[in-house]
C-alpha cells in the first residue's frame, strides 16, 4: 500500500473509532487526550478547580505526578487487542486491521552514513501517526477505573495525574500510597513500568501553613516532592499563585519581543503582525483561563509585553501612549481577552454545538438554579447557575465560581 493511500486509511479507521468511542461513552470521563472538545485547557481547568475547592475547605492537595516509563513504545499488542474486542466491542474485522497495522513493523538507526541492520518492532504503537495516540489512550483508559479513587486520576495520554486532598499531610500521604498500589498493580497488569526518578509528587497547600512533608512511595521507592511541576504546558506551583509559570511566560515571550524589535525595521507591518499572533499571541492565550487568576501585578508585567510588542509593529515610541497603540491595532488587552475567553467558554457550556460538546467534567461543574428547585423565581426562569458557597479567595479562583458569577451577571 502506498503511504499517502495508507495514511488515508489510518484517517478512515481513527473516525470510526472516535465516533464509536463518543457515540457509546466508551472513554473514561478525565481521559482528555487526542478527543473532541477536549484539550490541555479543560482537563487543567477541571484539576484547579477541585484542588481551589479543596483548599477553600481548609484541606490541602496531594498531588502525584506519574511517569510511565516510554509509554508508547512497550503496549502489548495481544493486550491491547483483547482490549479493543472486550472492552470497547470492536468487530473482529477491524481489530483484524489493527493488528494488521501493527504487525511487520521495523526500525533501524542512522548515523552518519551507516545504518544498522533492521530489527522488527514487536511492541508499542506507532508516534507521530494519526491512530498510534489514540490506541494508546484506548490501552489505558482503564487505569482510572483500577483505583480506588476514579474521580481523582486524570489522564492526557501518557500524562496521569492523581490526587487527594485531606487535613493533615499524614492522610493524605496515606489515600495516594492507597491509589499508587493500584496503580502499581494496573501497570504489572499491563506490561508497564513508571519512571521513579521522572515522577513527582507535590504538597499544595496555603503559604501561611508549614505542613510536614508528604511519604510517597512506589515499590520501596521514594517519590520526590517538589514545589513547582511543569503539567500539559502550565507550570504549577504548590501554593496555585502562577508566579513560577508567569516568570517563565514573560522570559520566553520577551526572547520573541526583542527578536520582533530586530526585525523591525526589515519587514512590513503585515509580516510583523504575522510574527506577533504566530509566535507571541499564542503564547499568552495557552491555557490563559487556567492561569488567569494570577495577582495583579503579573498579569501587568504580560501586559507591558503586549504593549511593546504594539508599539515596534507601529514603529512609534516606547513612551507613547500603549492604550492607542491598541486601539490602532484593535487588539483587546490580555485580562479583557482572557475575559472574552471565559465569556465563549459560558457559551459553549450553555449551548454545546453538535459534534464538538465540552467536557462533561466541566459540563457537570456548573448546576443551574431550576435543576435545584422548581421554584418560579427570577433566577431560574433566566437560566441563572447555581452559587456555590466560598469561604476563602481560593474559592473564587474556580473556574465553576468565575463561570457562575460571569453567567448570572447576564
Amino acid at each position: 500500500m502506498l503511504p499517502a493511500a495508507s495514511k488515508v486509511a489510518e484517517m478512515y479507521i481513527v473516525n470510526i473509532l472516535t465516533d464509536h468511542l463518543e457515540r457509546n461513552n466508551l472513554l473514561h470521563p478525565l481521559q482528555s487526550g487526542f478527543r473532541r472538545g477536549h484539550s490541555t485547557q479543560s482537563l487543567l481547568l477541571y484539576l484547579t478547580d477541585s484542588w481551589y475547592k479543596s483548599l477553600d475547605r481548609g484541606d490541602m492537595v496531594g498531588v502525584v505526578y506519574l511517569d510511565i516509563a516510554k509509554a508508547f513504545d512497550t503496549i502489548n499488542h495481544s493486550l491491547l487487542l483483547h482490549k479493543l474486542k472486550v472492552q470497547f466491542n470492536l468487530s473482529d474485522q477491524l481489530c483484524q486491521w489493527i493488528k494488521c497495522y501493527l504487525s511487520n513493523r521495523v526500525q533501524a538507526v542512522a548515523a552518519n552514513s551507516t545504518v544498522s541492520p533492521y530489527l522488527s518492532i514487536g511492541s508499542g504503537v506507532p508516534q507521530g501517526s494519526v491512530l498510534g495516540p489514540l490506541l494508546f489512550s484506548m490501552y489505558i483508559n482503564d487505569l482510572p477505573a483500577a483505583t480506588t479513587s476514579p474521580s481523582q486520576t486524570a489522564l492526557f495520554a501518557d500524562d496521569t495525574t492523581i490526587f487527594a486532598s485531606g487535613k493533615t499531610t499524614a492522610i493524605i500521604s496515606s489515600r495516594l500510597n492507597t491509589i499508587m498500589s493500584c496503580v502499581n498493580q494496573w501497570l504489572i497488569d499491563n506490561g508497564l513500568s513508571l519512571n521513579v526518578t521522572k515522577s513527582k509528587c507535590m504538597l499544595i497547600h496555603p503559604k501561611r501553613k508549614h505542613p510536614s512533608a508528604l511519604n510517597i512511595t512506589f515499590n520501596g521507592s521514594i517519590i520526590e516532592q517538589v514545589e513547582t511541576f511543569k503539567l500539559l504546558g502550565v507550570i504549577i506551583d504548590h501554593h496555585l499563585h502562577w508566579r513560577p509559570h508567569i516568570d517563565s511566560l514573560v522570559k520566553s515571550v520577551s526572547r520573541n519581543v526583542h527578536l520582533m524589535r530586530r526585525l523591525s525595521w526589515l519587514l512590513p507591518d503585515s509580516a510583523l503582525k504575522a510574527f506577533y499572533f504566530a509566535y507571541i499571541a499564542t503564547s499568552f492565550d495557552y491555557c490563559s483561563l487556567v492561569w488567569d487568576p494570577c495577582c495583579s501585578t503579573d498579569s501587568t508585567r504580560l501586559q507591558r509585553l503586549q504593549n511593546y510588542a504594539g508599539r515596534i509593529i507601529l514603529k512609534v515610541p516606547k513612551s507613547s501612549s500603549a492604550t492607542e497603540a491598541l486601539a490602532t491595532l484593535q487588539w483587546a488587552s490580555l485580562s479583557d481577552r482572557r475575559q472574552q475567553k471565559l465569556f465563549a467558554l459560558s457559551q459553549e457550556l450553555s449551548q454545546p454545538k453538535s459534534g464538538k460538546s465540552p467536557p462533561s467534567y466541566l459540563r457537570k461543574l456548573l448546576t443551574k438554579v431550576s435543576d435545584v428547585h422548581h421554584y418560579h423565581t427570577r433566577g431560574a426562569v433566566r437560566g441563572h447557575l447555581l452559587v456555590n458557597q466560598v469561604h476563602k479567595e481560593y474559592g473564587k479562583k474556580a473556574i465553576s465560581y468565575r463561570l457562575t458569577q460571569l453567567r448570572n451577571s447576564y
